[in-house]
This record gives structure tokens, sequence and C-alpha cells, in this order.
């Protein structure tokens, strides 16, 4: 059932689409095919040519000669904020949504989501896409069908922006902007644009959308289309402009967060973990750029500097007591600083302020991780535990516990989801079944991943639904926090 088809018009709603192009000739015709073979038709189609080199620029003129909805523009290169921000200037209906050059749309987009719209005036209405494209490029990539789909972890919502944020974030958070349909009117009187002459600049204005909106809903249709493609943003290779890029888009988001630090509501922590996050990616794209190239560039190292020193002032601003943290937060810091370390020794030994931060931090990270474990009724001989999962989760879980805790003395036993082969049927000392085994003699069953948890919760639920579950990521928790346990302890 395709959710919004199903219901009744209470009101006539106009939606328009802005597309940035720039030099995709080989897909742009596809692309303007599928916003026209539409349903119902787009008010406005404008397209925003940013100056293209190839023959973009000719198609664009080509349709608008023969479709009076069409409007083209052409600027000098600015990149995809600008002309994006060019686009919404020139959009007059109530709605509207982006789609890049290379992309489609479902041909029922508009049917539906007018008809969400037509029962009441959301500031935003987010949908779900699906990627396509060359399989080879899906299998290098590591992109699934279902890449861009929120609701295999969430149901249909509504909220405030900043609700949806805190449910979403990151498990079903895309920074994509083009999975939404946003009402004009909050855009431009909020003043909420693209960051113009940068890649990345949609993480930017998603994240602000979505603190500005007073309402929004997320439906289950699968609307869009991502096209995987040789030399795309998501594709090409890291380059010192786009870490630097990336950095200047990471300390605007942190200047929004600073100036609205009275208003931020962060009571489930997906907020403290965005920022973390975001100084995470930076540094990790500029040491990407490093092992890719062999070379340390300046400009770039100055900005994640930046980038690091911005994210200490502002966590302290928002809570500056590591003890209130969530363990992910303070798992994802500890990540950032051995990666700093790893990747400028003679910055990390020399700087006081990381030196003491990593100390505080490691201090709480181990009383935090101790916390958790000590809870795991694994030192009682009277207890049959299943471990679910026997891959890098489970592996920096049994070292974490090993250190911090002590031995296993519980009768224990590990499920996986695929049918063991007899040299897979051990580890760790104890036997490996499936997880269809359990039954009713066993205390607990232990969810040890992060990627699959969902899915092995479903697994067990499916062949005992009243077993006993353990699961680490139903709470705050928002990042895995025992792969690799072995270089943060």
């Amino acid at each position: 059932m395709r959710w919004g088809i199903d219901q009744m018009d209470d009101r006539e709603v106009k939606i328009s689409v802005v597309v940035a192009v720039y030099n995709t000739e080989k897909w742009l015709d596809k692309c303007i095919e599928s916003l026209l073979n539409q349903t119902k038709c787009f008010s406005e189609i404008v397209l925003v040519d940013d100056g293209s080199t190839d023959d973009s620029l000719t198609i664009c003129e080509k349709f608008q000669g023969l479709y009076p909805e069409i409007k083209v523009f052409h600027q000098p290169n600015g990149k995809q904020g600008k002309a994006r921000n060019s686009g919404i200037a020139h959009i007059s209906s109530e709605y509207l949504l982006f789609v890049d050059s290379d992309d489609l749309l479902e041909p029922d987009t508009v049917e539906i989501l007018s008809n969400v719209l037509s029962r009441k005036r959301y500031d935003a209405v987010y949908f779900e896409a699906r990627v396509f494209g060359q399989e080879e490029l899906m299998r290098t990539y590591n992109f699934k069908s279902s890449e861009y789909n929120r609701q295999l972890s969430m149901g249909i919502i509504e909220g405030t922006g900043r609700d949806f944020f805190s449910q979403c974030y990151p498990r079903s958070y895309f920074s994509s902007a083009c999975m939404a349909v946003y009402r004009t009117e909050l855009i431009k009187s909020a003043g909420i644009s693209f960051p113009e002459g940068v890649f990345y600049e949609d993480n930017y204005f998603t994240f602000v959308f979505m603190q500005e909106a007073e309402l929004v809903c997320c439906i289950p249709d699968i609307l869009y289309g991502r096209r995987i493609r040789e030399e795309s943003t998501m594709t090409s290779r890291i380059t010192a402009e786009k870490v630097q890029d990336l950095c200047n888009v990471v300390l605007l988001t942190y200047q929004y967060i600073h100036l609205r630090k009275e208003q931020i509501e962060d009571s489930t922590g997906a907020v403290a973990q965005y920022i973390c996050d975001l100084c995470y990616f930076a540094w990790g794209k500029y040491a990407q750029y490093r092992e890719n190239t062999g070379e340390s560039d300046h400009v770039s190292l100055e900005k994640v500097k930046l980038v690091l020193k911005s994210y200490f002032k502002l966590s302290r601003e928002l809570n500056n007591d590591f003890g209130k943290w969530s363990l992910s937060c303070i798992v994802t810091e500890q990540r950032i600083l051995l990666l700093v370390e790893k990747t400028d020794k003679e910055y990390f030994t020399n700087d006081t302020e990381i030196i003491q931060r990593k100390e505080e931090i490691h201090q709480f990270m181990c009383k935090k991780y101790r916390a958790m474990l000590i809870k795991l009724p694994l030192d009682d001989s009277g207890f049959k535990i299943a471990i679910y999962g026997t891959g890098g989760h489970t592996e920096g879980l049994l070292r974490a516990y090993s250190s911090l805790i002590g031995s296993i003395r519980a009768n224990l036993c590990f499920f996986e989801s695929e049918i063991m082969t007899d040299e897979q049927k051990e580890y760790h000392g104890f036997p490996v079944k499936s997880y269809h085994e359990i039954d009713e003699t066993y205390t607990l069953v232990i969810i040890s991943s992060y990627i699959y948890q969902q899915e092995m919760k479903n697994n067990m639920l499916s062949v005992n639904k009243k077993c006993k579950l353990l699961c680490f990521y139903d709470g705050i928790l928002r990042r895995d926090i025992f792969s690799g346990v072995d270089n943060l302890l």
C-alpha cells in the first residue's frame, strides 16, 4: 500500500522541485522525465545549471521549450549548495523538494506527498529511498537497495523536527536533503540555506531544518531513487579540498548549535552524539586523505585541529560532566583522540588539553564499561546464557569483560543465524549453535551486534517469544561500543 494514496484530500497542495545540474548529461534526460511523468504534476520544475561544461544546459533548455512548468537558470559554478539556494529563491509554491540531476523519482511521488500534506500543514514529510546503479559499484561500496530506508527500524512517526532527530539519529538518520518535501515558507522565514561553495552541504541543511521544524511526519513510502555511479560525491576519491569543505560545514554546524544551545533539549543525547560524530567524521576523512596520498596537507590539518578544539568547547558548553555522558559518546571521543594520535603524534603529545582530555575520558569510559558489564550474569555458574553473534562486536565484548570484570563462569554458548560448519561450532572454547536451538532452559540471550541488533531480535522472537533478551542499543547508546575495544582500553 502506498501510504498517501489511500487517504482523502482535504485541500489542494502545490509542490515544486529544485534540481541542481552539473555535468550530468548521461543521466539528465531520465531524471527530468521522472519529474514530468508524475501521476500528479509538479507546480514548477526549477533546473539550475551550475556552470556545466558538457551538454547539460542544452538538455535543460530543450525540455524548457517543451514544457511550460520547467524554468531554467544558469550560473557560474558555485557547487550544489549555491545552485539549490538559487532554485529556492525562484520557488513560489507552498512546498518544494530537491532532486539530484542523476537520480530519479517514483511516478506517484507528488500524488502521495500532496495527499499527506492535504490533511495537515507539516513543515516536512520525510520518505524513504532506494539505491540503484552498477552492481559492481554497489558491491564495491557495500550499498544495499534498502540503504536509505528508515523504516527498517522505525515506524510512522509525527512530531517536531527535534523529536524526529532524537528518534532517528544515527541509525535511521540520513543527511541527504532529497529524502523529504519541505514547506517553502519555513525555509525562507527561518533563513535556512545550504552552505555555498563546498561539498557536504546537505549535512548542514538537513540538521538545521530538523531543529527549526515544529511539525514533521515520516512515511514508509520509497519515493526516491539514488544512483550509485563513478565520480559522484559519494564514490569519488577524498581530496584536500573535500577535507577542508567538510571541516567548514562541521564548524558551521557547531556555530549553529552554539547559538541555539539554550533552546536545544538533548535529553536523549542525540545532539551530543551528533557533534561528537561530526568531529570523528572530519578527522577520519583527513586520515583517509593522508593514507591515500601519503601527504600531509597543512591547510587541511589546521582545519581538523580547529574542528577538534571547537568540539571540545561546544561539548563543554552543552554538558561538561563526563559522568553524565552516554558510553557511546565517550567511546566515540576516545576513538577521535586515538585517531588524532595516530595521524599527528607531535600535535597530540604537545597539546596539554588533549592529554588531559584523554586521561579523563579514559577514566570515565572504563567506569561506565564496568557498570554495564557487571550487570551481565556471566560470572554465575547457575545461569545458562547465549550470546547471539560471533563477530567483532562479540570479540570486543568478551575482551572488555575479561579485562574489567574477570572470567566467565556461566553455562555459555553462542548463537548464529547461519548453519555452522564443523570448524565454526566452537568459539573461545564455547559451543556455537543455531538460534533455532533456543529453549526454556536459557536464562538470557545477549544480542551482540550494533548493525544487526533488530534482525537478531526478530529472529529470536520468531522462534521463542518468551525468551529474555538483552540488547545494548535499545536505550541511549547510539554507536557501536564494543568493536575494536582493544584499542580503547
